[in-house]
């Protein structure tokens, strides 16, 4: 029983004893016992509170321990030096990579062209070095690319991990590559990096052009069938923009 609940009892027991004086409380007594259920209710509110705080961080980790695999298809290079789809693909991986580590996550490096080669995921300031090693030595290749990515060992794309494709689409062999990860369970979003378009001249040319335009289009559909978002980006703006869709359930980056 409350110590109020108490006092006003004895109090009322105390006036029903005919011919007794009213039972006389200790009231410091009673204070210092309503003083001391009203510390312990406190402390019980602080603990809940430290409890809460623990598991919302403990919530928080979780969520950056995620795997992120940056590809870069380097099967076609198109635009002028300096500002080509591969140009655009290199300086944007290097800014998302140091974008997700800096969040804690683990972020690897997948290059598609000339074959199939990897940084398996990791995470720290050195991991970032030897991500932008590894796109440094990437160049524009006709080289036969196996799409067979069934032959990247899980080391270099863990199933359930998130890949970011930067691509200007333009090869077809990328595909097939896409295909597969999604097969494993990997989700994959393409930045499409293809700033330079054709400029036709003619009517011959006008209708190559459209005919072009529609298989970008087709290639589109055929990946949001896979469940793959393609999301174009020329450079202008930061990433967090384009990637906020694929990102959303994850957590936002903010890269430029």
């Amino acid at each position: 029983t409350e110590p109020t609940d108490l006092a006003a009892l004895l109090h009322e027991v105390a006036a029903d004893d005919a011919g007794q004086p009213p039972l006389q409380l200790d009231l410091a007594a009673e204070r210092r016992l309503d003083q001391r259920d009203r510390l312990r209710a406190r402390e019980r509110e602080r603990e809940v509170l430290r409890d809460e705080f623990a598991e919302e961080h403990r919530q928080e980790g979780r969520e950056h321990e995620r795997d992120v695999v940056l590809a870069v298809d380097s099967c076609s290079d198109v635009g002028p030096a300096g500002a080509s789809s591969l140009d655009l693909s290199v300086r944007g991986a290097v800014a998302l990579a140091n974008a997700l580590l800096q969040a804690h996550d683990r972020v690897g490096l997948l290059a598609l062209g000339g074959g199939i080669r990897w940084v398996r995921p990791a995470t720290g300031r050195t991991q970032l070095f030897r991500i932008g090693a590894a796109l440094t030595d990437l160049i524009a290749t006709d080289s036969f690319l196996d799409p067979d990515v069934r032959r990247v060992p899980p080391i270099a794309v863990p199933s359930g991990a998130h890949v970011i494709l930067f691509s200007p689409l333009l090869d077809e062999r990328v595909l097939p590559a896409i295909e597969h990860l999604r097969l494993r369970g990997v989700e994959v979003s393409v930045i499409d990096v293809l700033t330079a378009h054709p400029a036709p001249h003619g009517r011959t040319a006008e209708l190559a052009y459209r005919t072009w335009l529609l298989g970008r289009e087709a290639t589109a559909h055929q990946l949001g069938t896979l469940g793959v978002l393609v999301l174009p980006w020329d450079g202008g703006f930061p990433l967090d923009v384009v990637l906020r869709p694929a990102l959303s359930r994850r957590g936002l980056v903010r890269a430029r």
